[in-house]
């Protein structure tokens, strides 16, 4: 097989995989599928109560931990939020190694095509480049 099939092959393997990646990208940005769930966070909550201060007199703020739980950010939301950005930086890998195949694919065409440029035996003597006289100049 030569570098030029080779490239070919490389070539469209790397552009399927950039847009197979990107229809990917666009299913799930778009709510038609769900993104890798790598995160299970617990929803961000607090205790108003251990931010009231003591009160002159002897009057004191209710103990903390008396279950007055404030859910500040919802799990399911921060989940969300994080399985995205995880999906996507995961995106932006595998089209980042697509187009590291494309590239290579379109070097090793790049190339045969230098290699068939550069010999020049196959051409008759009428059409094959002659040095210039005296040598190459500077």
């Amino acid at each position: 097989m030569s570098s030029k099939a080779i490239g070919m092959i490389i070539l469209f393997a790397g552009i399927c995989v950039m847009i197979a990646t990107a229809s990917n990208v666009f299913s799930v940005f778009t709510g038609k599928s769900q993104p890798i769930s790598l995160f299970h966070l617990p929803a961000l909550k607090m205790d108003p109560a251990a931010f009231v201060p003591k009160l002159p007199g002897g009057i004191s703020a209710p103990p903390s931990g008396t279950g007055n739980m404030v859910e500040l950010y919802p799990a399911e939301a921060m989940n969300q939020m994080a399985n995205l950005t995880a999906h996507f930086f995961l995106a932006g890998f595998f089209v980042n190694v697509g187009f590291k195949f494309a590239s290579l694919g379109v070097q090793l065409i790049a190339a045969d095509k230098k290699k068939e440029i550069g010999s020049t035996s196959s051409l008759p003597a009428a059409l094959r480049p002659n040095p210039p006289p005296g040598g190459i100049p500077r």
